[in-house]
């Protein structure tokens, strides 16, 4: 199973509680550039949102959103949300 540092209590449970029942490996994610995301109907490279930004343009992935999280990375989205 593939979780993530960020993840506090998922991160206590397995080096603290069961350190001596599971064995972790690194797991690297790549380059998101080589990525794709396949989302209704769309196919896209995970990058797309950031090279939207970087020429000052939104990405809009086929989801109904307001403006103020139009355009967001799923990653910025959750923290706009959360």
């Amino acid at each position: 199973m593939r979780y993530l540092h960020s993840q506090k209590i998922v991160t206590a449970l397995i080096e603290h509680v069961f350190a001596d029942q599971l064995t972790t490996v690194d797991f690297s994610l790549g380059d998101p550039a080589t990525h794709y995301f396949y989302l209704r109907g769309q196919r896209f490279r995970a990058d797309s949102w950031g090279q939207a930004q970087t020429k000052g343009q939104k990405f809009l992935a086929p989801y109904r959103l307001d403006n103020s999280t139009a355009g967001l990375d799923p990653d910025s989205l959750f923290k706009h949300l959360a």
